[in-house]
């Protein structure tokens, strides 16, 4: 989450629809802060210069946050494309439930959440903003290689849901961006999930994620030490973002614009859904 990256980035940010909220945010100075070494001085507000692609990892649930904060957070991502910065961020590991495998408890902005064996779909933030990239994870389907498949260009992959469950769904806050428009009604069209309105936000008309989604499942990773393999997001949304960076690169010798969020170019909807958890 770049909660205390955005403000160094643009010191608005710290002013701006009230500034912070004290139940979601940290405090500075920090009043707790008793670690030595540990930094006490107040909030950095503006004065750094952003990347041209940034990455992570951790995302919140988004019902856990308020539409406004979620929707303040979601405009500095704008910013940050019409700057030609690109921010990825993965789609989860725990399919259609939240953090932690939890769901909602029912309809509603202040519902309660349940242990993930019932309840509605929990969508990821900022994942279900529509200024940010999102990548899921696949894998090759069991029996399948990808060289017996690469002469007919076909790639046996489907929804990871081996030690992770690749998430994905659709926003209860964000209105569906017209990029997405028509990847979204071919997928309810073609790949329609077999669930009601009561389970998840089946109305066609907010932003669906992940928009790209890649290969997770036992990657070789490269180690100083012993040949290492990895079964998370954490490999192929980084591999995106450092292809992005190189591509960046390249671009900056004939001096051409930095590449930055394109979505309409590259809108990517799961087909397969992930089988566990389940939020039924």
């Amino acid at each position: 989450m770049l909660t205390y990256t955005l403000p160094a980035i643009d010191g608005s940010y710290c002013t701006t629809g009230g500034g912070d909220d004290p139940y979601q945010d940290a405090t500075y100075p920090d009043p707790w802060t008793d670690w030595a070494g540990a930094y006490e001085g107040p909030a950095t507000c503006g004065g750094y210069a952003a990347t041209k692609v940034i990455s992570t990892s951790y995302s919140y649930n988004e019902h856990d946050l308020t539409p406004a904060y979620e929707q303040r957070q979601c405009n500095e991502y704008m910013k940050l494309g019409m700057m030609g910065v690109t921010v990825i961020y993965s789609s989860g590991d725990y399919g259609v439930a939240g953090n932690g495998g939890v769901c909602i408890n029912g309809a509603g902005f202040n519902a309660s959440n349940t242990d993930g064996s019932s309840g509605r779909f929990n969508p990821s933030f900022p994942g279900t903003c529509p200024y940010v990239t999102v990548i899921g994870a696949t894998q090759i389907k069991v029996n399948a290689t990808i060289s017996d498949n690469m002469p007919n260009k076909y790639q046996p992959e489907e929804a990871c849901e081996t030690v992770i469950f690749s998430g994905g769904g659709f926003s209860n806050v964000f209105p569906l961006p017209s990029y997405q428009a028509s990847a979204v009604q071919r997928y309810f069209k073609n790949y329609a999930p077999p669930y009601s309105a009561d389970t998840f936000n089946n109305s066609q008309q907010t932003r669906g994620y992940p928009d790209f989604s890649a290969n997770v499942s036992l990657i070789s990773l490269p180690s100083l030490s012993s040949p290492q393999t990895s079964e998370h997001p954490l490999t192929n949304y980084h591999d995106l973002g450092s292809q992005l960076r190189n591509s960046n690169r390249r671009r900056l010798f004939p001096r051409l614009r930095h590449l930055r969020r394109r979505p309409h170019r590259r809108r990517h909807l799961h087909t397969t859904q992930p089988s566990a958890p389940q939020c039924r």
